[in-house]
């Protein structure tokens, strides 16, 4: 948006521009933008020595480097490596297993003050906290739980097993969480209900929580083993200033001795074989000398087919070569683009069909690909459920009970990865690329994807629906006050409504008011 000016930024996490992940390409373009626009900005983050020198030298930034710790923390090692036979924490001791399983339980039942447990993916995340929660020997009662609990019982599942977890006052978090769940596990953390959190890397890299103790269970980030970097940033999550003097890190497996970056790469200023989808984020004119010419390149290539390189530009972090297989599929088959066009706001369900095939065969990511495979189980549920999302009004309850898999924690899971990553973030975005595309071949006849997309992104198409979603209320509660805010038309005034007027909210339950009051 050209007319949307922007004076100062503050950006966290700010090591992520240089991750090995699909994100970074997002960051790194969100991070060129912004700075051409604003002449201030505070970027942040953890244990790196050095910035990208090319970006400070273009935006005469400059970079201060704080080396104190804000927390102290002790450090326990009991891995493989350790001859210790014993695991002695504080004033307690105890007989070392060879079981690792039976140590973090040992330890997590024993030590003072509230843990963070790390594993390595969701899947293990999950199989860790029902490992910890068996073994516990507690059984909580706080009605800020049973509340929850409830919640939880009556919009997702009363067969999920993070209920069971909860009433031994343990939790997971990782990315396939709703925001709300995840949010509410936090905020029943740091109000110390729950006691243990099993987390992923989702919650390690960015939440500040009352833990005292980090503990390792594992030493792998998704199929990665962790880096010395990653296992500085986890350890700096223990303790909180105002809440301990100490904090812990306790490790059960070996890791690679922590250290910071010594520089945080910006692949945009900073290198010169930057990839096509990297080069066409950029200016010319903050383009390097090889840069420039490939850029020159790729446009004659482009121009080869007759696609002007502005096409491929909107369609961000879609590999080109994969729009230019689409456009060159759409050309050479008439007969498909007469059947996939369609008039007015909704295609039919047999053209939804086709064109999420068509995504998923030509534009989707290898890794998106395989998300759905394992977790949707098939191209065909994935169109199953979109068809459901966007004709109906279905629950998360009414999507979990039509999922095929044997055991609720897996279509639980499925389903909130449905919802949350591709309904809310990738298929969006491949539904806008495939409509820039179809209606660049077909421009005497173009298609309007942009009901379709709105839905799928909030689950709503109403300006006061999405207006509510876009607080971070959650769609249940959404559906239940959504008509007593019918005059309101973005954000401010959803929230000043909600404020002004307290009759807005009447009927909902003391915890769904605690969670409305929290995001309006």
């Amino acid at each position: 948006n050209p007319d949307f000016n922007i004076d100062f930024f503050v950006m966290d996490e700010i090591y992520k521009i240089s991750e090995p992940d699909d994100r970074s390409l997002v960051f790194m373009n969100c991070l060129y933008r912004l700075a051409r626009m604003a002449r201030d900005f505070y970027l942040i983050g953890p244990y790196f020595s050095d910035f990208s020198k090319a970006f400070m030298k273009s935006t005469n930034a400059r970079m201060i480097h704080f080396e104190s710790e804000i927390v102290q923390k002790d450090e326990f090692y009991f891995g493989p490596s350790s001859r210790s036979t014993t695991i002695d924490i504080g004033n307690k001791k105890w007989q070392k297993y060879k079981n690792n399983d039976k140590n973090l339980a040992r330890i997590i039942n024993n030590i003072d003050g509230q843990s963070l447990v790390y594993a390595g993916s969701k899947r293990s995340v999950e199989t860790r906290t029902k490992r910890i929660s068996d073994a516990s020997t507690v059984v909580t009662d706080n009605k800020y739980l049973d509340a929850l609990i409830e919640y939880i019982e009556s919009n997702v599942s009363h067969e999920w097993s993070l209920i069971k977890y909860l009433r031994t006052g343990v939790a997971f978090h990782h990315a396939g969480l709703p925001k709300f769940v995840a949010s509410e596990i936090v905020d029943a953390f740091n109000a110390k209900a729950i006691r243990v959190i099993v987390c992923s890397p989702t919650l390690i890299e960015g939440v500040n929580t009352t833990a005292r103790n980090v503990i390792f269970a594992e030493n792998t980030k998704g199929t990665e083993p962790l880096s010395g970097f990653d296992v500085k940033n986890i350890k700096g999550r223990a303790g909180r200033l105002g809440s301990h003097f100490i904090g812990r890190s306790i490790s059960l497996v070996d890791l690679p001795t922590d250290e910071e970056l010594d520089n945080v790469d910006f692949a945009l200023f900073d290198y010169d074989d930057l990839t096509p989808e990297e080069n066409i984020l950029l200016d010319e004119e903050d383009l390097s000398k090889y840069n420039l010419s490939e850029r020159k390149r790729i446009v004659r290539e482009l121009d080869s087919y007759h696609i002007p390189i502005e096409l491929i530009r909107k369609n961000k972090y879609i590999p080109i070569f994969k729009q230019v297989a689409l456009i060159t599929t759409l050309r050479n088959n008439p007969d498909l683009v007469e059947c996939l066009r369609f008039s007015g706001a909704m295609p039919k369900k047999a053209q939804i069909d086709g064109i999420i095939e068509i995504c998923f065969n030509n534009l989707f990511t290898e890794a998106d690909k395989g998300v759905v495979n394992a977790r949707l189980q098939s191209l065909s549920s994935l169109k199953f459920f979109t068809k459901m999302y966007l004709y109906g009004q279905p629950t998360i309850k009414d999507m979990i009970a039509k999922h095929s898999a044997a055991h609720i924690d897996t279509r639980v899971r499925a389903v909130f990865s449905l919802i949350y990553k591709y309904f809310e973030y990738a298929l969006p975005r491949y539904l806008a690329a495939f409509e820039n595309l179809y209606n660049f071949v077909c421009p005497e006849k173009p298609i309007n994807l942009a009901y379709v997309i709105t839905k799928l992104e909030y689950g709503f198409v109403e300006d006061h629906e999405i207006s509510l979603r876009e607080t971070g209320l959650p769609t249940n509660l959404v559906n239940k006050v959504a008509k007593r805010f019918l005059d309101c038309s973005n954000v401010d005034e959803v929230r000043a409504k909600a404020k002004i007027d307290p009759r807005t909210l009447d009927g909902l339950s003391d915890f769904e008011m605690a969670i409305a009051r929290k995001y309006l």
